[in-house]
């Protein structure tokens, strides 16, 4: 049975070259310069806007576009994500300046920075408290806290972080610090 009753040999043969390079080509499709950018239609709208498409319109240009390098990122760990207010808490709370047994002498005493260290970061809504001997001294939305001055001797700081409510969430440890002021004598008794 002749499937091509009207086609001679040589055009069969021809016939089976063209259906073969086409396989070819739909199976085995070789890229070239070209393939590595498209072409998308530019035109602006009556009212002003720039509008893009990939069939070509009238009045519209076109615009070649490069296709992107791609290049992978690197994984990095995904921060944990807090799911509600109520579940979050603070790890840490430490007072980095003054060092403990830090010494103020005289005027260095008249107002003193605590400088604090927190981890995670400071909510906006939370409150930083120094405390001085047990007694709030000052307040701040941040962690850098001047004290007041300071009589003589040995004081003990401490942070506390309070939620809008008042309710302190955490407090650091205390750090000791010395303070020495001059102190002014009289003499007893006089000259003879």
């Amino acid at each position: 049975m002749n499937l091509f009753p009207r086609l001679n040999v040589t055009a069969y043969r021809d016939w089976l070259l063209l259906v073969a390079l086409i396989g070819a080509t739909m199976f085995f499709p070789h890229r070239t310069a070209a393939d590595d950018s498209i072409t998308v239609y530019r035109w602006q709208s009556p009212d002003g806007t720039v509008e893009y498409s990939d069939e070509p319109r009238s009045g519209a240009e076109p615009v070649t576009v490069e296709e992107p390098m791609i290049q992978p990122s690197p994984r990095l760990p995904l921060k944990r994500q807090q799911r509600s207010t109520s579940e979050f808490s603070y790890r840490s709370l430490n007072i980095a300046e003054p060092v403990a047994e830090a010494t103020f002498r005289n005027s260095e005493a008249d107002e003193i920075t605590v400088v604090g260290s927190i981890e995670p970061a400071l909510r906006k809504r939370d409150q930083v408290f120094l405390l001085v001997d047990g007694t709030v001294v000052a307040e701040a939305k941040s962690l850098s806290v001047k004290s007041g001055r300071l009589e003589r001797g040995r004081h003990l700081l401490q942070l506390q972080i309070r939620s809008d409510d008042g309710e302190t969430i955490i407090q650091s440890d205390t750090v000791a610090i010395n303070v020495h002021r001059a102190v002014a004598r009289s003499q007893a008794g006089g000259a003879n």
